[in-house]
Order: C-alpha cells, then sequence, then structure tokens
C-alpha cells in the first residue's frame, strides 16, 4: 500500500484518484485503500507506517522522496522512530529528496 503527499495539487498525479480534502483522505485510510493521493499534509504521520503504508512526499521543487523508519532512509540525516511528529519534521524541512547528498 502506498500513501502519496503532494505539497502542491496541481502536482497530482492522474494515475490514482486524488484524495483533496481532509475527510477523504481519512476515509480512503480508514478502507486501507491501496494507493492514495493527497493535499492533505497534516495527515503525514508514523502511524500510517506502521498501518503498512509506504510513505512518499512530492515536493513543488523536487523529487518525489520516500519516508522511511528503517536505515535506509535516504530523505533526512535524522533517525526516525515512531514517536516523531513527521508533519511538523516535514513542516520544519527535516526532508529532502537529496539529503543523503549532503553528507
Amino acid at each position: 500500500m502506498e500513501i502519496h503527499f503532494f505539497e502542491k495539487d496541481t502536482d497530482m498525479t492522474q494515475s490514482v484518484i486524488p484524495c483533496h480534502g481532509w475527510y477523504e483522505t481519512l476515509n480512503a485510510i480508514e478502507k486501507r485503500t491501496p494507493c492514495i493521493a493527497t493535499t492533505q499534509m497534516g495527515l503525514l504521520s508514523t502511524r500510517l507506517i506502521e498501518d503498512g503504508y509506504r510513505v512518499f512526499v512530492h515536493p513543488a521543487d523536487e523529487r518525489p522522496y520516500e519516508i522511511r523508519l528503517d536505515d535506509k532512509n535516504t530523505c533526512t540525516d535524522k533517525e526516525l522512530r515512531m514517536t516523531h511528529n513527521l508533519f511538523r519534521m516535514w513542516q520544519a524541512g527535516a526532508f529532502h529528496a537529496n539529503a543523503t547528498e549532503h553528507h
């Protein structure tokens, strides 16, 4: 299962049905929809990973990246744990498509 967060509504792909609203996205997550595309960045959470979703972020000006909780995470230099607030980290700019190139 995958969930794709788009920072800009106009960048959403046509390959999946987009969820533009908060409740529409929550409903898709609760129904365990296999592939979700949404603009609702506030729903970015480790809970999604715990529930079996692969989490992708599509920034407006960069290539997409995946947020993972293991040592293969390349979008941040930080060690991610289930207790982290991914939305707040995203707001603070902790994730980037080419984070591992900054070492």
